[in-house]
């Protein structure tokens, strides 16, 4: 559940295509103006880059304190966990996917 207006951003592959979708929830209204193209409402929106060229990343994440050591891609909760802080010492990160860490290297680099 999300606070009013407040919600913190979900970077999984939700389609399941290789690729990372963007999910952002929000509790209220996200158009005060009363711009035609966007939601007025409650709302769950899917952001994803055309083509489906965002990053690969797991298709998983299963709660707000998500961290990739409480739960395996399948969904499985792992019945005793690893310290997350020990090995990647990270906290509502997803884990790169494997062959991803030249996504972002700049042209001619």
């Amino acid at each position: 559940t999300a606070r009013e207006s407040i919600s913190n951003p979900v970077v999984a592959d939700v389609d399941g295509d290789g690729a990372a979708e963007i999910l952002v929830a929000s509790s209220q209204p996200i158009s005060y103006s009363g711009e035609p193209e966007l939601p007025t409402g409650k709302t769950l929106m899917l952001i994803a880059n055309e083509g489906g060229s965002f990053a690969p990343t797991r298709r998983v994440w299963n709660q707000h304190t998500y961290h990739h050591s409480n739960v395996r891609e399948d969904a499985r909760v792992p019945t005793h966990e690893n310290p997350h802080w020990q090995s990647e010492n990270s906290f509502r990160t997803n884990v790169a996917a494997a062959g991803s860490m030249d996504v972002c290297i700049p042209p001619g680099s």
